[in-house]
């Protein structure tokens, strides 16, 4: 019996490529080199999902001076910024803003000395903002001055008064 010199190549071709895969995979020591395959595929990294924004009127019982307004604002160190609000200037940018409730909620600099105000809206933005915990606290802290200073209630953006406990719970997801 005699075997074609066709199939003896061919079986010499895959002996010698069984070899060399062999040959190399016993030299192989690394073991950073080799792919760890997995069937299961490890879960999405947790991500905070936060508020877009968190706005907090401030409604005084009698209107408030714009010249005492003013001089709150400025006594804690807020700023008048191009789009006509005040905002609190932070390392990485502005940590809350303070705008009038009256349409169209902007402060005219100008005038706002001789002007009344019916009322603030105190917001941050907690899902851009680097710190949004610290800037949840400087928001609370300044309100609640306010609100002694102006005698004032604190309500939500649908005119319901803000709890101490609806705050904390709002720190709370903000924290968490």
């Amino acid at each position: 019996m005699t075997i074609p010199p066709v199939y003896l190549v061919s079986g010499l071709t895959g002996l010698t490529v069984l070899l060399l895969v062999l040959r190399r995979g016993l030299q192989q020591t690394d073991d950073s080199q080799f792919v760890e395959m997995t069937t299961q595929s490890s879960p999405p990294p947790v991500t905070k999902k936060l508020p877009k924004l968190v706005s907090i009127y401030l409604v005084p019982k009698s209107p408030i001076l714009g010249a005492d307004l003013l001089s709150f604002l400025l006594a804690n160190d807020l700023q008048y910024s191009n789009q006509k609000i005040f905002y609190l200037p932070g390392e990485q940018g502005e940590r809350l803003f303070v705008a009038t409730l009256s349409s169209p909620g902007t402060f005219e600099i100008k005038t706002m000395a001789s002007e009344t105000f019916s009322g603030l809206s105190f917001f941050i933005q907690p899902n851009i903002s680097h710190s949004p915990l610290e800037d949840f606290d400087a928001l609370c802290s300044l309100i609640f001055t306010a609100k002694d200073l102006f005698d004032a209630t604190l309500q939500s953006t649908d005119q319901k008064e803000i709890s101490l406990d609806a705050l904390r719970e709002l720190r709370e997801t903000i924290a968490a």
